[in-house]
This record gives C-alpha cells, structure tokens and sequence, in this order.
C-alpha cells in the first residue's frame, strides 16, 4: 500500500507539505511548501512500497519500474553492495595491517630487505621474508573472503561474508626493523 502525503498547515497555518526530490528521491516530510519548487521536488507525492532503486518520476507522480526496470536495478545494486562489502573487507585488512607494520616500519623493511638482496645478506632476507609471507597469506585470506563476496546471488549473501583475521593475526612474526638491521649475515 502505498503511502499519500497530502498539504496541511501547520499550527502558524503554514501549508506543509511532504516533498521528494526529482533526482535524488531524498524525502522531506513537513516542510513549507512555497520553499519547494515544483521542477526539483515533488509535492505530496503518493510514495510507492518500494525500494527507492524502484522508483521513477512521471510528471509529477512517483511510480515504480517494469519488471524489466526492477530487474536491472536489483542488478545494479548487487554489484553495487558486492563493491561496498568487497572494500570495506579490504578496509579491516589494511587496518590490522596498519596496527601491526605502519607505512613507515613497511617501508624500512622494503629498504632492508631490497639491501639484503643486493649485498647478499641471506639470514637478513629470511628473517624480513616472514613479514613478506605473512602479509602475502592475509592478502591471500582476503582475496579469497572477496571471491565468495563476488559469488554471491544477492546483496544480503554478499554482505554476510566475513574476514576472520584472528588466525592470521595469530601467527604474525613480528619482524622488528631493528632486528633486521643488526643481522650482517
């Protein structure tokens, strides 16, 4: 059943009105009506029992898309939410990593390890190579939590899957920068 917003006046006698805008949808509910103009909102509209991707503007009425619209929308939004859930997933990754190797401690380490390489400096590249290993399996558990995101049918599957980062976390090796430079192996 679909909602209809009708003018009233407030207690001023102020015509108040329900409005939603044409491109956005946002809905503004008890608002002054002449603050309003009819080409960017609609004025009490009957709003449809629908999801707002569903929603279209015809004239000055909201209706809702065919099946064919609807479908398309669904579709839109799926890949949309896969996209939101894929990135915040990656967002909680780069934060634990973050907390436990800063961009500056990452780098000190590329640096040292980039030396051990060249000089030859074997103990120094196994010993930085456990950070390496380790980032590379909890890119590795992401991408993967990320692949059963992208399989998903619908948007509530997708954004049910889960990044368990504790056993990751777990067996982090803890490479100290000042470690690394103290071996001349």
């Amino acid at each position: 059943m679909a909602q209809v917003a009708s003018s009233q006046q407030d207690r001023r006698g102020i015509s108040v009105s329900t409005v939603v805008n044409k491109q956005t949808f946002e809905i503004k509910l008890s608002v002054n009506t002449p603050d309003y103009s009819p080409s960017e909102w609609l004025i009490n509209p009957t709003i449809p029992q629908a999801p707002k991707r569903y929603w279209i503007v015809d004239g000055n009425e909201l209706t809702i898309k065919d099946a064919t619209g609807q479908a398309t929308a669904d579709a839109e939004y799926l890949v949309s939410q896969k996209e939101s859930r894929k990135n915040e997933l990656e967002t909680e990754h780069l934060e634990e990593l973050e907390t436990r190797y800063p961009a500056h401690r990452r780098e000190a380490l590329q640096l040292l390890l980039t030396e051990a390489m060249i000089t030859g400096n074997i103990e120094r590249a196994e010993y930085i190579g456990q950070a390496v290993a380790w980032a590379e399996q909890g890119r590795t558990d992401l991408y993967t939590v990320q692949d059963q995101v992208d399989a998903a049918v619908t948007p509530e599957e997708a954004n049910t899957q889960t990044l368990n980062l504790e056993d990751w976390l777990a067996v982090d090796p803890r490479i100290s920068v000042r470690t690394a430079e103290g071996i001349n192996g």
